[in-house]
């Protein structure tokens, strides 16, 4: 069985980004792009996430209370390359 391994870039960049054309080829992905998404893509990710089919806990890096939000923000500052998510809670 053939897996087509699709990647959506998704995003605004700062700069220009660089992207290696030869590991796409090699690893024959099929690379798309999208500027914004759209009610449906909203609707299909709460359909996933309702069915149990996506798990969102093994994406939140840490929680911080409310009261501690400059702490969150230094935590930022300091893993923001290595979190995925940091949630303040309200």
């Amino acid at each position: 069985m053939a897996y087509v391994l699709k990647c959506v870039m998704v995003g605004v960049f700062a700069e220009k980004p660089t992207l290696d054309i030869g590991l796409v080829q090699d690893k024959e992905l099929k690379l798309i792009g999208t500027l914004m998404y759209k009610e449906n893509d909203y609707r299909t990710a709460i359909e996933l996430i309702q069915s149990n089919r996506i798990r969102l806990d093994p994406l939140i890096s840490t929680h911080f209370a409310f009261e501690e939000y400059a702490r969150a923000y230094k935590y930022i500052e300091e893993y923001g390359e290595r979190s995925m998510k940091v949630l303040i809670d309200v």
